[in-house]
């Protein structure tokens, strides 16, 4: 199997050390898995660019991180057009700026300021042994802080209709449903490879916006690929963490 873990960034330097250590972790917890990477990062003031190109990549088949300053605006977990689109374009540059996306069976998205058990999202990459099959798109779910809040709200939905999911208690292990991203999850390459690309804008005519990792998911159910699935036991903790 062939995956490609993208990353996206931007002031995480603090949480860049924990994210190494991970994903090193996750490489070598499977050895018979070909794993290439592709990082993108735009605008830090904190370093993160630096730190970044500063780790051995050398674990990895193939390797691509860009960094650059291009002015864009710096904003929190707010509802907004312009931060959705910014997501979605450095989310789809760690695509284009691949050489071939079709020789990949699976990308798998990973935030840079997360913590999870590699042996648990492990799972979620090898699909037909855990699961018994494979999705198109399948994610862990989010929480943060003492009391385990959900985290990504806004893009998990479980039918066409809903515009959020507030409630964790699914009573599921593996849960179908319309969109998920969780801050950890991995993607049927092959989609991408045809042109499946992020979006912050869900009408191009009234320049509606939506959630980006949200609209990639029903992107991705234009293209044919709607088996879509989270795994409600594999919990990404959305806490920055110093090693």
């Amino acid at each position: 199997m062939k995956v490609l873990i993208c990353t996206i960034a931007r002031d995480v330097s603090e949480s860049l050390d924990v994210w190494y250590f991970q994903i090193s972790s996750l490489v070598e917890e499977n050895k018979d898995i070909d794993f290439s990477i592709s990082i993108y990062e735009n605008d830090s003031e904190d370093g993160s660019d630096f730190k970044l190109e500063s780790f051995n990549y050398d674990i990895f088949k193939e390797k691509w991180i860009s960094t650059e300053k291009i002015g864009t605006e710096l904003f929190g977990s707010v509802i907004s057009a312009q931060r959705v689109i910014n997501l979605s374009n450095a989310r789809n540059k760690t695509l284009d700026q691949v050489e071939d996306l079709s020789i990949y069976d699976k990308v798998v998205f990973i935030e840079p300021d997360i913590t999870y058990e590699t042996q648990e999202v492990s799972k979620l990459i090898r699909q037909q042994e855990n699961y018994g099959k494979e999705f198109d798109i399948l994610s862990g779910i989010s929480v943060r802080g003492e009391y385990n809040e959900f985290y990504d709200s806004w893009c998990t939905r479980i039918n066409e209709q809903d515009k959020s999911l507030k409630n964790l208690n699914l009573g599921s292990k593996l849960v179908d449903c319309w969109t998920t991203f969780n801050c950890f999850c991995v993607y049927n390459a092959k989609a991408f490879s045809e042109g499946v690309r992020f979006s912050g804008i869900r009408n191009e005519e009234t320049q509606d916006c939506d959630c980006d990792t949200a609209l990639v998911c029903e992107n991705f159910r234009k293209a044919g690929y709607n088996k879509i699935a989270m795994d409600t036991e594999t919990v990404i903790r959305h806490d920055r963490v110093k090693l």
